[in-house]
Order: C-alpha cells, then structure tokens, then sequence
C-alpha cells in the first residue's frame, strides 16, 4: 500500500488505489497543479474532496469528491458520491485529444466561482459546475496501474 518514492517522482503502489492530500481545507479560488505520467491506459488525478472521514481501519477516506482524470484519450472528471453506503459516480465533463503512455505532463485545475478550468500543455478548458463545494481538500490519486507524480502546487 501507499506512494514508492523513486528518484524524482512518486507513483502509486499497483494496483492500489492511493491518494494524498493537502493537509488543509481550502476556498474557491485557487489553482493546483501537478506533472504526472501514466503507464498504459491508466489514470493519475487530481482530487477535490469535500470530506475527509475515517474508515474501519482507522485511515483517512474521502466519500464524496471530484476526480479530474488524465489518461490516454483526454481528461474525464468524475464526481464519486455516497449513497446508502455505496458508491456511485457520474462524468460531468470530458475533454478527447490524445496523449501517450510514459510522457510527462504538466496538469493545472483552477477552480473559481463554482467553475472548473483545466489545462494540459497548450490546451484548455473549463465548464460550470454547481456540484463544488466552498470549502474542499486538494490532492493526487493514482488508479488503474502505475501513475507517476513528479510534483504537486497549491496556488491560492
């Protein structure tokens, strides 16, 4: 379990599901930042969680949260709910070009009166979405095989 610290990244322990976060709540209108790299078709993110709650195992969770996803064909971002103690997630927005396995790549998401602005290189894009929160806590997840995370920036 947990992050494998490598020369000048960190990547999730396959096939975990493993996530940090900043380790305070923060308010609109801020940008967080990472370069990250994915093997395969896999998925490093960054994470807006609304909560942080403790589990059966005394570790720090998040139930409901949003996942702004890079992956071999774009971005996808998922708002993860919890309801009668099962998941359920919904995409609430895509954005389709292609990117390539093993290649580092510099992901900023700003988030500013209720609106999600992504950029991935030269690209960007952004859509409204009245689902975030006021206050919530930043962070990086690695999913679905190995994600490298070489940094992560919190601009408020």
């Amino acid at each position: 379990e947990g992050w494998i610290q490598g020369k000048n990244y960190i990547e999730n322990n396959n096939p975990t599901h493993t996530s940090m976060v900043y380790g305070k709540k923060l308010k609109d209108d801020l940008t967080v930042s990472s370069a990250m790299s994915f093997g395969d078709e896999m998925a490093p993110s960054i994470v807006l969680a609304v909560h942080l709650d403790r589990n059966e195992k005394d570790q720090l969770e998040y139930k409901e949260h949003f996942e702004i996803v890079l992956y071999n064909k774009g971005v996808n971002v998922w708002l993860h709910r919890n309801k009668n103690g099962k998941s359920h997630w919904t995409k609430t927005a895509f954005w389709k070009f292609r990117l390539e396995k093993n290649t580092k790549y510099v992901m900023t998401v700003t988030i500013k009166d209720k609106e999600l602005t992504f950029s991935v290189g030269d690209r960007k894009f952004g859509y409204a979405e009245g689902n975030l929160p006021d206050e919530f806590y930043v962070g990086i997840t690695g999913q679905e095989g190995i994600n490298r995370f070489y940094n992560f920036r919190v601009h408020e």
